[in-house]
Protein backbone atom coordinates (compact mmCIF):
# COMPACT_ATOMS: atom_id res chain seq x y z
CA UNK A 1 0.00 0.00 0.00
CA UNK A 2 1.35 3.40 -0.91
CA UNK A 3 0.07 6.95 -1.09
CA UNK A 4 1.05 10.16 -2.82
CA UNK A 5 0.90 13.20 -0.55
CA UNK A 6 1.50 16.91 -1.00
CA UNK A 7 3.65 18.96 1.35
CA UNK A 8 5.14 22.38 0.68
CA UNK A 9 4.07 22.40 -2.97
CA UNK A 10 5.86 19.11 -3.66
CA UNK A 11 4.51 15.58 -4.05
CA UNK A 12 5.96 12.53 -2.32
CA UNK A 13 5.25 8.82 -2.73
CA UNK A 14 5.17 7.22 0.73
CA UNK A 15 4.83 3.67 2.03
CA UNK A 16 4.33 2.31 5.53
CA UNK A 17 7.62 1.51 7.26
CA UNK A 18 9.76 3.69 4.96
CA UNK A 19 11.14 7.17 5.45
CA UNK A 20 11.22 10.21 3.18
CA UNK A 21 12.75 13.69 3.33
CA UNK A 22 10.73 16.92 3.22
CA UNK A 23 11.71 20.56 3.48
CA UNK A 24 12.46 21.71 7.03
CA UNK A 25 9.49 21.41 9.37
CA UNK A 26 9.33 22.91 12.87
CA UNK A 27 8.65 19.48 14.41
CA UNK A 28 11.32 18.05 16.71
CA UNK A 29 12.68 14.48 16.58
CA UNK A 30 10.34 11.77 17.97
CA UNK A 31 7.36 14.07 17.38
CA UNK A 32 4.26 12.85 15.49
CA UNK A 33 3.30 14.60 12.26
CA UNK A 34 0.18 14.17 10.10
CA UNK A 35 -0.26 14.79 6.39
CA UNK A 36 -3.89 15.24 5.37
CA UNK A 37 -3.31 16.32 1.75
CA UNK A 38 -3.46 12.82 0.25
CA UNK A 39 -3.72 12.87 -3.55
CA UNK A 40 -3.73 9.15 -4.40
CA UNK A 41 -3.87 5.82 -2.57
CA UNK A 42 -3.01 2.41 -4.04
CA UNK A 43 -4.42 -0.29 -1.78
CA UNK A 44 -3.85 -3.85 -3.06
CA UNK A 45 -4.02 -2.73 -6.70
CA UNK A 46 -7.17 -0.63 -6.16
CA UNK A 47 -6.35 3.01 -6.91
CA UNK A 48 -8.29 5.92 -5.43
CA UNK A 49 -7.63 9.41 -6.79
CA UNK A 50 -8.75 12.59 -5.07
CA UNK A 51 -10.19 15.73 -6.65
CA UNK A 52 -7.81 17.28 -5.59
CA UNK A 53 -7.48 15.51 -2.20
CA UNK A 54 -8.95 12.37 -0.65
CA UNK A 55 -11.04 13.47 2.32
CA UNK A 56 -11.05 10.18 4.26
CA UNK A 57 -7.29 9.42 4.21
CA UNK A 58 -4.34 10.73 6.16
CA UNK A 59 -0.71 9.71 6.63
CA UNK A 60 0.82 9.59 10.11
CA UNK A 61 4.56 9.63 10.64
CA UNK A 62 7.29 10.31 13.19
CA UNK A 63 10.09 12.81 12.72
CA UNK A 64 13.45 11.02 12.80
CA UNK A 65 15.81 13.99 12.50
CA UNK A 66 16.40 17.43 11.05
CA UNK A 67 19.53 17.72 8.91
CA UNK A 68 21.31 19.66 6.17
CA UNK A 69 21.40 18.35 2.63
CA UNK A 70 24.38 18.17 0.30
CA UNK A 71 26.09 21.41 -0.65
CA UNK A 72 25.07 22.95 -3.96
CA UNK A 73 27.63 25.24 -5.59
CA UNK A 74 26.50 28.18 -7.76
CA UNK A 75 29.43 29.54 -9.76
CA UNK A 76 29.07 32.60 -11.97
CA UNK A 77 31.93 33.46 -14.28
CA UNK A 78 32.47 36.18 -16.89
CA UNK A 79 35.24 35.36 -19.30
CA UNK A 80 38.01 37.91 -19.81
CA UNK A 81 36.49 40.23 -17.17
CA UNK A 82 38.37 38.98 -14.10
CA UNK A 83 35.01 38.45 -12.46
CA UNK A 84 33.67 35.33 -10.78
CA UNK A 85 31.36 34.59 -7.85
CA UNK A 86 31.19 31.28 -6.00
CA UNK A 87 28.31 30.68 -3.58
CA UNK A 88 27.40 27.56 -1.64
CA UNK A 89 24.02 26.51 -0.29
CA UNK A 90 22.87 23.65 1.93
CA UNK A 91 19.12 23.09 2.19
CA UNK A 92 17.54 22.09 5.51
CA UNK A 93 15.51 18.85 5.52
CA UNK A 94 13.34 16.83 7.89
CA UNK A 95 13.35 13.02 7.70
CA UNK A 96 9.97 11.42 8.45
CA UNK A 97 9.27 7.71 9.06
CA UNK A 98 5.78 6.74 7.83
CA UNK A 99 3.95 4.71 10.49
CA UNK A 100 0.58 4.17 8.84
CA UNK A 101 -1.81 5.31 6.17
CA UNK A 102 -5.19 5.77 7.81
CA UNK A 103 -8.47 5.47 5.94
Amino acid sequence: MYAIIENGGKQYQVEEGRYFDIDLNQAQPEEKIEFDKVLLVNKDGKIEVGTPYLENYKVVGTVIKNFQGDKVIAYRYRRRKDSHVKKGFRAQHTRVMVEKIIA
